[in-house]
């Protein structure tokens, strides 16, 4: 006893698939900038925020996205803050006395007098994202199917 079965719209499925594929690494190429620049003007607004506007204004100056690197699914963009100070800022610091001043050395010089604490700019944009980023993703996904012709 032989059996056969039959599958209507098959081929407009798997071409379907095969053009969604083909669609995903321009689309999250694109979504991964957007989001990315995102990110980097919340860090900005955050340090506006946080941080003295002389401070700050060198410190957004140094804020700095790298190219997308990688391909379909191993994309990536790195953020940074090139600025000397950046990670005193985020991080925090001890208050030191200075040892010399005007050339003559201090009586308490090179004394730890206190913590300032850090402002923890981009770990606030940080847990901001994690929550944002399956909406983002699911749009990617969603744009990829309307692509595909599988709305």
């Amino acid at each position: 006893m032989s059996m056969s079965m039959e599958f209507d719209g098959l081929d407009e499925l798997l071409d379907a698939l095969n053009a969604s594929a083909a669609s995903y690494p321009d689309v999250a190429e694109n979504k991964l900038n957007m989001v990315s620049l995102k990110f980097k003007s919340r860090v900005i607004k955050i340090t506006k925020n946080a941080v003295d506007t002389e401070s700050g204004g060198r410190l957004i100056t140094g804020y700095k996205m790298s190219a997308i690197r990688g391909y379909g699914i191993n994309m990536q963009r790195d953020f940074s803050g090139k600025a000397p100070h950046f990670h005193l800022i985020e991080n925090g610091h001890e208050l030191v006395i200075p040892k010399y001043r005007k050339g003559k050395p201090l009586k308490n010089g090179g004394q730890n007098i206190g913590f300032v604490p850090g402002y923890l700019i981009v770990a606030q944009a940080r847990k901001e994202f994690e929550l944002k980023m399956p909406g983002y993703m699911r749009e990617v996904v969603d744009e990829v199917f309307r692509k595909g012709g599988m709305d």
